[in-house]
């Protein structure tokens, strides 16, 4: 069965957003949706290898994905989006940066990062 994550705003920077399983949709005041972004899913695959992961920033959210990271703003605006590999596995985050590992065919994790406002990659 699909599920979805409801993300909201603060008081300042008020929105609320849906991720489904193939969109994000943002509900506007006046109840009508603005369709966001959507999700390279088709719904006949397996629905196990699935996953979304939303992280509130202050004027929006980003979303950790199974083939990307994308950063949305307050006002339904796409600001960045970065691919993954299925290597690509998310470990934490800290004040400006969103880190990540990949574990390499050879067998050697490589560490690396995507700052959060430039969307720059940073690599360890």
């Amino acid at each position: 069965m699909p599920s979805f994550l409801c993300i909201f705003g603060s008081v300042d920077l008020a929105f609320c957003a849906l991720a489904g399983l193939q969109k994000i949709v943002f509900l506007k005041p006046d109840c009508s949706l603005t369709e966001a972004f959507f999700f390279e899913r088709e719904l006949d695959d397996d629905l196990g290898w699935f996953h979304t992961e939303c992280i509130p920033l202050e004027d929006g959210f980003v979303i950790i994905y199974e083939s990307g990271v994308l950063r949305l703003s307050h006002d339904a605006r796409v600001v960045w989006k970065q691919s993954l590999t299925y290597h690509d596995m998310y470990v934490g985050r800290d004040d400006h940066c969103l880190r990540f590992a990949t574990d390499l065919e050879t067998g050697v994790i490589k560490e690396w990062a995507i700052n959060l406002q430039l969307r720059t990659l940073l690599e360890k």
